[in-house]
């Protein structure tokens, strides 16, 4: 199934996250599920369609100011190409007041980043910068 990955920062504390990004999402079945693979110890999961989004905190010394990691998940044979799946999601997070980033390449301790902010017409805008990092 295809996948991809957002990192995000939330304007609401940590408790209020999870609720606020499926309510965002219009994901009304999620819930949290508990494994030891995530670092906070769990994970939120909800399915709205042919999506599933997952949601956890996240450590990635590249993204310390996108707390939160997001997977967008679909189904084998998706109506309409994740990547533009993907860019719905970040519009409506961004319209919510979440901000938004992702992982383009990874080479030699440097993070190219994609960062996604909204134009005065609501437009998706799509700007690159690098984050150089030690594991």
């Amino acid at each position: 199934m295809p996948t991809r990955n957002v990192h995000i920062r939330s304007p609401f504390d940590e408790d209020q996250t999870p609720p606020q990004v499926f309510r965002t999402l219009a994901i009304a079945d999620w819930e949290e599920h508990d494994s030891d693979n995530y670092p906070d110890g769990s994970y939120f999961s909800g399915e709205g369609g042919e999506v599933t989004v997952s949601l956890w905190r996240d450590e990635h010394a590249a993204f310390e100011d996108y707390p939160y990691h997001v997977a967008l998940e679909t189904r084998a044979d998706p109506p309409f190409p994740i990547d533009e799946i993907l860019d719905l999601m970040v519009a409506e997070l961004l319209k919510a007041g979440f901000g938004a980033a992702r992982q383009v390449k990874y080479r030699d301790s440097v993070v190219d980043r994609e960062l996604y902010s909204l134009d005065g017409e609501s437009n998706l805008v799509k700007q690159h910068d690098s984050i150089p990092f030690s594991e």
